[in-house]
């Protein structure tokens, strides 16, 4: 898809009227998902798309318009047409006066490769780990891409293959473990020491339970617990929106509330999937 996107952007930025600049975005991905029930194949799929968003910017003006693309000749065709009709757009809007966007010219280039089988072989070795148990969950592999260009020569391109096999071992009612696995390269021997340490806090949910009355208690939360957590915490926690119109979970860090010390939160984005 790299050289595909990069072919494109050069014809598409020829387009370019005096003064005007032209940037595009693209998205993409070949992904393979295959959900489980009771242990067996449910729902196998593949799919494979590309999307674009194009953005031309002229005397303060801007508007910009999203596109699928079929990674076929069509493309072309498909984005000189949608650059003209946003071109006579363009002319009937005011100069927006907090149009900011990089002039400056900056070239990357990253690609992570995996190391993944063929998702049948996983499957395979998915469907034998489960034998006896009733498992339900979903798997994705593949890799995803992502681009810039702009009329001004830059371009950026980001690739990175990885996997994620997301599972529950159920008992009975709403007895059951949820856990994952997920990275760049895949292990049958991790997804099997994966599975014996779900099979084994299973076996817990077995004994009798105990009614816990109110109280402050210390208590033990397990990795998917704490994943779980943070993701709440991220999704809008740390979002100026969010805490402007009170729906963010951190909302008494607001009004002078702090975060236990002990407690420490780093984002490492480079070490991430995508």
């Amino acid at each position: 898809m790299e050289a595909e996107f990069f072919e494109l952007a050069q014809r598409l930025t020829q387009q370019v009227r005096g003064g005007e600049v032209l940037t595009l975005w693209f998205a993409g991905e070949r992904s393979d998902f295959v959900r489980f029930n009771q242990g067996k194949v449910r729902q196998p799929g593949s799919v494979e798309q590309r999307r674009l968003q194009l953005r031309l910017i002229s005397a303060g003006r801007h508007v910009s318009t999203n596109l699928s693309l079929s990674g076929t000749a069509g493309d072309m065709t498909l984005c000189i047409t949608a650059i003209e009709s946003i071109r006579d757009i363009l002319k009937d809007l005011s100069p927006d006066p907090y149009l900011n966007y990089a002039r400056e010219v900056r070239n990357t280039h990253a690609r992570r490769a995996g190391d993944l089988p063929a998702a049948q072989e996983i499957v395979e070795q998915v469907v034998r780990c489960a034998e006896g148990r009733d498992l339900v969950g979903i798997y994705a592999a593949g890799p995803i891409f992502r681009g810039f260009a702009n009329s001004l020569g830059q371009r950026n391109w980001h690739e990175a293959a990885s996997f994620n096999f997301e599972w529950s071992l159920y008992e009975r009612g709403d007895k059951a473990v949820k856990t994952g696995y997920a990275g760049r390269a895949w292990s049958e021997a991790q997804l099997q020491r994966s599975m014996a340490a779900a099979a084994e806090q299973l076996a817990l949910l077995r004994t009798a339970s105990r009614r816990i009355r109110a109280g402050q208690y210390r208590a033990y939360l397990a990795p998917r617990a704490l994943d779980e957590l943070i993701g709440l915490l991220s999704w809008g926690g740390f979002s100026a929106k969010a805490r402007a119109i009170k729906r963010s979970p951190l909302l008494r860090m607001q009004e002078g509330e702090r975060l236990h010390p002990a407690l420490t939160l780093r984002e490492n984005t480079a070490a991430g999937q995508r």
